[in-house]
């Protein structure tokens, strides 16, 4: 005969999972309502976020591009200060682009306003890097297209002075001292809350591929990596991260439901309380429990949730990351490929069957590693194939944005250039070779 107390466990499961069924459901039914439907979702547009070390011209160790903000405050461009400490200047802004810093002070970011054609985004993105650029000149600094401080290794005091960096650095420890010196290139699409799920699974498993053609990073601390890796960022964050918020997630999901109790189950690092950000590192859903204004709390949230291929809710985007930062125009290749692949969803989903979620896991390993294996190479020149058939299906005139990508793919990558520049010329070559144009 069972005894009272089984009853009671029972009891309580079934009205644990009540609450959750609830919890899931509310967040679900919120979430997909800061996405369009695909009906109304025309033409799509394009972020670009851009990254790059920033070196003195002479030594080439990491520089601080903070220096450069007064001089284009003086240009027009208005201030941003940060939401803490209100006396530090983080960035400058003007017409919807920001330029400011990344984790560490000597790595600049470019942030675009979003735009309908790739083409005029590559366009004004290059028209302000060589503004900078030129800025950058006059104080012996250089910013480069290239994933990753080429001399200076990580140390604290790179740190840039931000409220929301130091409570990162409290959630995650020491060890998040080491992604200061590394940069990528990022972008944004515009998404449907249709393809939410599809996207997530299609873009995470296709990190590998994107790794293997956007690879940038195989020298720093002034020599070839020992372990002759290729991206170096990928590695450093996967060193530390808890691999149920970075990469590409253990399992892919299997519906809007099973990927928001995930994001629930997962600690919220970062809150903002009052005028300070704290750490609160509880599961997110137990947050909820305590605070009724959960939704401002949600972008803090999904933001430290850095899978390869993440929504940003706040945007009502796709934001895919795992690509190391490229010279000048170059992220405009990443942007085409992943806007191709997005107008053919289905075609890239059929590819991403294939193969077995461990085996995508073991494609992104082999591209950080250099291991150019005949699986990763093959399903990069379909995944290229179906990249251009959306491209010309969307009828932009972008597809020429995506032919250096077979070239990539039958002649050299960019990690493979930045080793042969090196290996020949040195460091003074390869930051030659990667450093933005000026005016």
């Amino acid at each position: 005969m069972r005894s009272a107390s089984f009853f009671e466990t029972r009891q309580k499961e079934k009205k644990l999972k009540k609450n959750i069924f609830h919890l899931v459901s509310e967040v679900t039914e919120w979430y997909l309502g800061q996405f369009p439907s695909k009906q109304s979702l025309n033409v799509r547009k394009v972020g670009l976020e851009k990254e790059y070390p920033v070196i003195d011209a002479k030594t080439y160790k990491a520089a601080d591009i903070q220096k450069i903000f007064p001089a284009l405050i003086q240009f027009g461009w208005s201030p941003i200060l940060d939401d803490v400490y209100y006396d530090v200047v983080t960035g400058v802004k003007k017409n919807g682009v920001e330029i400011t810093t990344d984790g560490g002070y000597c790595t600049l970011e470019i942030i675009m306003p979003p735009e309908k054609s790739i083409l005029i985004a590559s366009e004004k993105l290059q028209k302000i890097e060589k503004v900078v650029a030129t800025v950058c000149k006059e104080w012996n600094m250089y910013i480069l297209g290239y994933g990753i401080q080429p001399r200076t290794i990580s140390h604290p005091r790179l740190w840039t002075k931000k409220g929301r960096y130091d409570a990162i650095q409290c959630a995650l420890g020491s060890k998040v001292n080491q992604t200061v010196i590394t940069a990528s290139d990022q972008v944004h699409i515009d998404i449907a809350r249709e393809e939410l799920i599809d996207s997530i699974n299609i873009f995470n498993a296709l990190s590998g591929p994107i790794i293997y053609l956007f690879a940038h990073s195989p020298i720093w601390n002034n020599t070839l990596d020992r372990n002759r890796r290729l991206a170096i960022r990928e590695n450093i964050w996967a060193s530390f991260v808890n691999k149920n918020r970075f990469g590409i997630p253990p399992q892919p999901f299997n519906g809007i439901e099973e990927f928001i109790w995930h994001i629930l189950k997962l600690p919220l690092y970062i809150a903002k309380h009052e005028n300070n950000y704290i750490v609160p590192n509880i599961p997110f859903a137990q947050w909820m429990k305590r605070d009724n204004n959960w939704k401002d709390q949600w972008k803090f949230h999904e933001g430290s949730i850095w899978f390869n291929a993440r929504p940003k809710s706040i945007f009502a985007t796709l934001e895919i990351r795992p690509a190391c930062s490229q010279k000048s125009g170059e992220n405009s290749s990443l942007a085409a490929l992943v806007m191709g692949l997005v107008q053919e969803l289905q075609h890239a989903k059929t590819l991403t069957e294939t193969l077995s979620w461990e085996q995508w896991h073991q494609l992104k390993n082999d591209a950080m590693y250099g291991r150019n294996t005949k699986t990763l190479k093959k399903i990069s020149k379909e995944m290229l194939k179906i990249t251009f058939k959306g491209l010309v299906h969307r009828g932009m005139d972008e597809e020429v944005l995506a032919e250096p990508l077979t070239q990539r793919l039958y002649q050299k990558t960019p990690a493979q250039e930045a080793i042969e520049v090196f290996e020949q010329e040195g460091m003074t070559g390869l930051v030659n070779n990667v450093a933005i144009p000026t005016e």
